[in-house]
């Protein structure tokens, strides 16, 4: 690792602001343990806590090279036994679920916020069920992130040793019994594969929901083709005081997918042999060949594959899935004889059978993907409307997401549906979401052979994500349509 390290490329971090808007309604709260007291409301938005929770901010980690982080840890007020621990491990910020920048996103995706609590990390388990349940919630701010020492990563072997000391440390406290396990979505997934990967002694088993495994193929140059805009928007979440790895700098520098920095982005997930429950769609256009990819791949024995065909965030809360990761925690850490080993195991010829009933369904009809990019005004590039062969696009739909004030980017637009419109043979449905920002108004309303999908975000809701949801809710809508089985999702630069 230390030669890859010597290739990344670093820049400023974004400055750390310890203010409401990144670090939520805590932000001014002194280190140390607090009470946080059941009926207390953290946000409106969300509903009232339901149980009294221990609430321990700032504790300090000190990594294998003497780096150190800080995490916050939540336990439950009514027990002074020891308890299994969950981590959620991303760089959105430790208390970011009721950051004013994050806490509106849900409520944009339809998603009923008063499921949560307000205390759940963005994309990360709530504390209000699962401190009920008899677990502790660890949230972390990796290295150089916040007011974590160092300088922080995406992807690689420095992101999953790190996580590996935090799982080790984790184990070691008076309140935890030894057994750690991870949870979350997105970021806070695809992270498990590199940390468990390392094997930590203490991480008993682990719950993945929509997780790439490559950071060439997935993210930064799928197919081949760049997408700058999409990891710099994520990049511009690592907020801290030291240097930051700029990506999608090395995407550019670095462009072949055989160099040594993108081989340690690949997550040895054959590596992983403990108990794994993963969740994947086959519409997430970021995550769904990662995620199958790694269910091939991994090393486990005992691993569950569950489809779903929702958004990965309204899936994750939905509440009869917050039940099944509660079965499957509580069977390998606190060795409940629950209904989870009955529960089918989705390997080999099963797996392959609920694809081919999956890939019937209406709501996963996804059977080719392609994405273009348009950059600012310049010309689109060229590319072909996946057909069935026969020159026929009867059965085909087009995706396209638009947001954003700026001119270029409003053009870039413009160009994609023109070319798209007059493509031959022409699409059977061209669906085209745009997010309303600022009040701006909608600005592509009326136009001939556009399905038009109007979605207003809030200002503080604005994030490199919105462009993965708002292409979502396009595939559910083009899908509405009995006879669309194919999807292309075009870039223009609307991340």
């Amino acid at each position: 690792m230390a030669n890859v390290k010597e290739m990344m490329i670093r820049k400023e971090s974004l400055k750390y602001r310890d203010v409401r808007e990144y670090e939520g309604k805590f932000y001014d709260w002194k280190a140390g343990e607090h009470l946080l007291q059941k009926g207390m409301v953290v946000d409106e938005i969300f509903h009232p806590l339901e149980h009294d929770i221990v609430f321990e901010k700032d504790l300090q980690v000190t990594l294998r090279d003497g780096v150190k982080i800080l995490t916050d840890v939540y336990l439950p007020a009514d027990t002074d036994e020891p308890l299994p621990a969950i981590i959620a491990w991303s760089p959105y910020g430790k208390n970011s679920g009721n950051a004013d920048r994050f806490k509106n996103l849900f409520g944009l995706l339809g998603l009923d916020q008063k499921r949560m609590s307000g205390l759940q990390k963005f994309e990360g388990p709530d504390p209000d069920f699962w401190c009920a349940n008899g677990y502790a919630i660890v949230y972390p701010d990796p290295r150089g992130i916040g007011r974590s020492e160092g300088d922080s990563t995406m992807l690689g072997t420095q992101e999953g040793e790190d996580g590996a000391d935090l799982v080790e440390w984790v184990a070691r406290q008076p309140w935890c019994n030894g057994k750690v396990a991870m949870s979350g979505t997105s970021y806070l997934s695809f992270s498990q594969w590199f940390i468990a990967a390392e094997r930590p002694e203490h991480l008993v088993c682990t719950q993945v929901t929509e997780a790439l495994t490559d950071g060439y193929r997935d993210m930064c140059l799928v197919g081949g083709m760049p997408d700058y805009v999409f990891t710099e928007g994520i990049q511009n979440n690592h907020e801290g005081f030291g240097l930051r790895e700029d990506v999608a700098e090395e995407s550019r520098q670095y462009p072949f997918a055989n160099h040594p920095l993108w081989q340690d982005k690949i997550a040895r997930v054959w590596d992983i042999e403990i108990p794994i429950l993963v969740v994947a769609s086959y519409s997430n256009v970021l995550h769904t060949d990662g995620t199958f990819r790694a269910w091939r791949q991994l090393g486990s024995k005992e691993k569950w594959l569950r489809i779903h065909d929702n958004l990965e965030w309204q899936d994750y809360y939905e509440p009869k899935y917050v039940e099944e990761r509660l079965r499957f925690f509580d069977y390998y850490m606190k060795g409940i004889d629950n209904t989870m080993k009955q529960t089918t195991q989705d390997t080999g010829a099963a797996a392959k059978a609920a694809a081919r009933e999956e890939r019937d369904s209406r709501n996963a009809r996804v059977l080719a993907c392609a994405r273009g990019l348009v950059a600012g005004n310049s010309a689109f590039p060229a590319l072909q409307i996946p057909s069935d062969g026969s020159g026929s696009a009867d059965d085909m739909a087009l995706v396209l997401c638009h947001h954003g004030l700026e001119d270029a980017r409003l053009e870039a637009t413009r160009k994609a549906l023109a070319w798209t419109l007059a493509a031959k043979p022409a699409p059977r449905r061209v669906v085209l979401v745009e997010a309303q920002e600022a009040n701006a108004g909608f600005r592509l309303e009326g136009l001939e052979g556009v399905e038009h999908v109007k979605r207003s975000i809030p200002e503080a809701g604005k994030g490199c994500w919105i462009k993965e949801a708002l292409w979502t809710i396009g595939a559910r809508e083009a899908l509405k349509d009995e006879k669309v089985t194919k999807l292309c999702f075009l870039d223009a630069d609307c991340s």
